[in-house]
């Protein structure tokens, strides 16, 4: 994550004084150019674009208020991103400028306003507006000489790009010759470069078949292949491209913007469709609208509406901003929501034995990523919205990371529809589903599979969890190559982790020869399996996937048993309610008895207690020890800010918790320690103001060491 001191981000525009606006200005100018490099010049956005769209908006807004406060190294002032240095540079001989973004009808009415007074017309005269869809692909520029196509270039940062020619000959859309003859000398084309989302879904299949890293989502795909070193790999990546306007020659569209986008397409370029002339707001607005209903069945992504002023003559009357046209803008679409289909409704077992309900979708892009699938969360949730197959959704990113369906558009419903009808066996291995009695005398909404061990995928999941980062982190033996040991009864519990190698080694098996496999990855896999087998006590007990045990209620156990024998001990003897030991579960803070009670009915089960013991005979545990500086750091709370030199955030957040000490992300009255390494940000000096103990590196370092 890219973060800055922004000691002043949350203070409202209306009330920042000058002396805030100045250093609010650099800290948007510092960050927005960070991200802009991110998505133009490495394709790899780490925001989302609404994400992004707020912080250029406070930047503008700021730069309202403050206009003789603007800064050099504006935002308001750039175009796109630096250029690649894998490439030749070029320079365009008109730039390529960007457009400013509006948001909802106000800004629409705004844009018009503004078109009026700079015309200085009456407002019974009719403004006529080209619409059509903003393609959210990678911006080109194409000239041409006597028809010839001598040079394609990027945007790069709207005055030099990065020559591209041989690879924009292979894509799609793009004519080598112009097919009029009345073209002249030199003429450039200007459009987008995109792909398709079948040929999206296809190279990631290809690229996660050879290993390789796959894309986040079309336009990175769509940027990565049209900048490949080698053409040849372009050629294979079914590339298109969308013409929208022209640079260079510009008097040979000299009458309307509608007619110039028929004239280019008669040159022999395929135009971003459906465009529409509109004469007023509502019938801008109405295209609006059902652009965001066609959206999800369109098969290129989009982010937006593109509104330009039909009149050249007038386009040329209005001008240019040094970033943005006057004469045209961007109605950014909503980025978190989407309209999609339901084609059918699955159910995944996890490792607990929860039986979830997930929607397959009808691919569609939404806030950058392809979603395929949304959470149905259980089948209370399906009965409340009647979500059925066939049903048109709303989709969106719960938290931007999680897809899950919003509502159904019953408007759309077939007549033929039918009511989901939940499994009432396990659909895995067909044994009995219950719904637990909670403490409150009502059901528990999720559903759970009764199989247990004898369900694959409860098995499966388990597994992986086992393996997982925060458990025993085992590289090179993730979701896929777990199945694949498992199909083979190679792996069946976690035991057999453990004596895959012996095994190997003993030519009961041949690892090197199955399929994906050779002599160095699975050397490579057997010293990770033997580094796992010294393990934090903490991280065993979550491994194990004991219902309602995170990694920092394992934390808790391991703290206050501090060693595993002693520990199974006493969760035997806690299955008698009655018993200290009980007592003692249950009253350790941040457990209880929900808890207490989930880790004890775990036990209760012979085979997964004989499963922990049997383990115990492969792995060295780590036992949690408050010796020596117990006194000193026990239950103290530490924020940590900056960077520090010596250690990473994670390892300074494990060694401090090892020693009984608690790390937040807040500085409150109940902080004891603020650590603070280099650019410690807007904490240093909250703590200040709250009189909290601050330590710098070394000072921490001395604190651990006396």
């Amino acid at each position: 994550m890219i973060t800055t001191n922004d000691k002043f981000g949350s203070i409202n525009v209306k009330k920042l004084s000058e002396r805030q606006a100045i250093q609010e200005l650099k800290r948007l100018a510092k960050v927005i150019s960070i991200h802009n490099i991110n998505y133009y010049k490495y394709s790899n956005p780490k925001i989302s674009d609404s994400e992004y769209d707020a912080l250029w908006n406070r930047n503008k807004l700021i730069e309202e208020r403050f206009p003789h406060l603007i800064q050099k190294d504006s935002p308001s002032l750039t175009v796109g991103s630096g250029v690649s240095d894998d490439f030749k540079k070029v320079k365009h001989i008109e730039p390529m400028l960007s457009l400013s973004n509006i948001f909802d009808e106000n800004g629409l009415n705004e844009f018009i306003t503004q078109v009026n007074k700079l015309l200085d017309l009456n407002n019974n005269e009719i403004i006529e507006i080209v619409t059509e869809p903003k393609i959210d692909g990678i911006s080109a520029s194409i000239l041409y000489e006597n028809g010839e196509l001598i040079l394609g270039s990027t945007r790069g940062n709207g005055f030099e790009g990065e020559d591209i020619t041989e690879n924009i000959k292979v894509v799609n859309g793009v004519p080598k010759k112009l097919n009029l003859n009345d073209i002249p000398e030199i003429l450039e084309i200007r459009g987008e470069v995109y792909m398709k989302h079948d040929d999206f879904a296809r190279l990631n299949k290809v690229q996660k078949k050879n290993g390789k890293q796959t894309y986040a989502n079309p336009r990175n795909s769509a940027a990565g292949s049209l900048r490949q070193l080698n053409p040849d790999i372009t050629a294979k990546r079914n590339l298109h491209f969308f013409a929208y306007t022209w640079g260079t020659s510009s008097n040979y569209f000299n009458s309307t913007l509608w007619e110039a986008r028929h004239k280019i397409e008669q040159l022999g370029f395929v135009l971003n469709q459906p465009s529409k002339l509109c004469r007023n707001v509502n019938e801008i607005l109405n295209y609006y609208n059902e652009i965001v209903e066609k959206r999800s069945s369109l098969d290129f992504d989009i982010d937006g509406v593109v509104y330009k002023l039909n009149r050249i003559d007038w386009q040329k009357k209005i001008g240019l901003r040094t970033r943005s046209p006057r004469w045209a803008v961007a109605h950014k679409l909503p980025a978190e929501k989407g309209v999609t289909v339901v084609d059918t409704i699955d159910i995944q077992v996890g490792r607990t034995g929860s039986l979830t309900p997930v929607a397959r979708l009808k691919p569609i892009n939404v806030g950058g990523v392809l979603i395929t699938n949304a959470t149905l969360h259980n089948f209370h949730e399906i009965q409340k919205k009647d979500i059925r197959e066939g049903d048109t959704v709303v989709v969106q990113r719960a938290g931007d990371v999680i897809p899950q369906v919003v509502e159904v558009l019953f408007s759309k419903r077939k007549k033929n529809s039918k009511k989901y009808v939940f499994p009432d066996k396990c659909p895995d291995c067909g044994s009995e589903i219950i719904s637990e009695l909670l403490s409150t005398g009502e059901h528990e909404k999720t559903i759970r599979c009764t199989g247990g061990i004898v369900c694959s995928s409860q098995v499966l999941e388990r597994l992986n969890h086992f393996v997982s980062l925060n458990g025993l982190n085992i590289e090179g033996l993730g979701e896929k190559q777990i199945k694949f040991f498992w199909q083979k009864s190679l792996i069946m519990n976690f035991i057999d982790i453990f004596e895959l190698e012996k095994r190997n080694r003993n030519k009961k098996i041949n690892i090197s020869n199955e399929p994906g496999w050779g002599e160095q990855s699975v050397f490579n896999l057997f010293k990770s399996i033997n580094k796992s087998r010294n393990v934090e006590m903490f991280r065993l007990i979550y491994a194990l996937g004991i219902r309602h045990v995170g990694v920092q209620t394992a934390k808790l156990i391991a703290n206050y048993y501090k060693n595993l024998d002693f520990f199974l001990d006493e969760i035997l003897s806690s299955q008698d309610k009655e018993s200290e030991s009980y007592n003692n579960i249950i009253s350790i803070e941040g457990i209880g008895p929900k808890i207490g009670d989930s880790i004890i009915e775990y036990f209760k089960n012979d085979k997964n207690l004989e499963l922990t013991k049997n383990l115990l005979s492969h792995l060295n545990i780590k036992h949690v020890s408050f010796e020596g500086v117990e006194s000193k750091l026990n239950n103290k709370i530490f924020v940590v800010t900056g960077t520090l030199q010596n250690m990473t955030r994670s390892q300074t957040k494990q060694t401090l918790e090892k020693m009984g000490a608690k790390v937040t992300s807040a500085i409150t009255s109940k902080t004891d320690f603020l650590i603070a390494g280099s650019n410690p940000g807007s904490k240093l000096q909250k703590a200040k103001d709250i009189n909290v103990k601050i330590l710098s590196e070394k000072e921490f370092l001395n604190l651990l060491e006396s």
